[in-house]
């Protein structure tokens, strides 16, 4: 159902709970990199540490020899990106409720002594109902960590990076709440 920078997401169907779910795993190219296997069991762990409805639920990991998956909650619906991109501006009221429940699922985020560092559109998606969730944990780490960086250069997407994130220094709750700002106005402005 789709494919990132790292890993690729599938649909699948849990047996025992007999519901649909979410399947995340690193794609081939960096399932032997202990590096990217490191932190993509770092991101489930993260995503499995915080519990709240603007968030998704991971349910469980699996870490064999030859691939790591997360299983985690199916959500009906679309990025914001996606959104924006179909609709363009969208009106204040609506954007209003969206930044609600994702200021409440950053608090909830900080509370827990993480920083979530790549807010951004396309890692929030909206249901057919209008609840949020916050889907993707892959640079979540606590705050005052300098952050990773890979070849050279700092992780994340470039439109939404604090000017401390770039630049590779020390991140904490701000960081989050910057990056929040470019989405908010990529919402009303329908532009990033």
């Amino acid at each position: 159902i789709g494919v990132g920078g790292m890993a690729t997401v599938y649909r699948g169907f849990d047996l025992q709970s007999r519901r649909i779910v979410a399947l995340k795993t690193l794609r081939a190219e960096y399932q032997r990199d202990p590096g990217s296997r490191a932190r993509f069991r770092r991101e489930a762990r993260a995503m499995a540490f915080v519990n709240h409805p603007n968030l998704v639920t991971i349910y469980d990991l699996h870490d064999e020899p030859d691939g790591s998956w997360v299983v985690m909650e199916y959500i009906e619906g679309q990025t914001l990106k996606e959104l924006v991109q179909e609709e363009g501006a969208l009106p204040p009221e609506s954007v209003v409720l969206i930044l609600q429940q994702l200021a409440n699922a950053l608090a909830h985020i900080h509370e827990r002594n993480l920083v979530h560092q790549d807010i951004k559109p396309q890692n929030i998606m909206i249901t057919d109902s209008g609840e949020v969730k916050i889907i993707d944990f892959g640079l979540a780490q606590p705050p005052g960590a300098r952050i990773e960086h890979g070849g050279g250069m700092a992780f994340g997407t470039v439109a939404y990076l604090a000017p401390e994130q770039a630049r590779g220094e020390s991140v904490d709750a701000r960081s989050d709440l910057y990056s929040t700002g470019c989405v908010l106005f990529e919402l009303l402005t329908g532009r990033p």
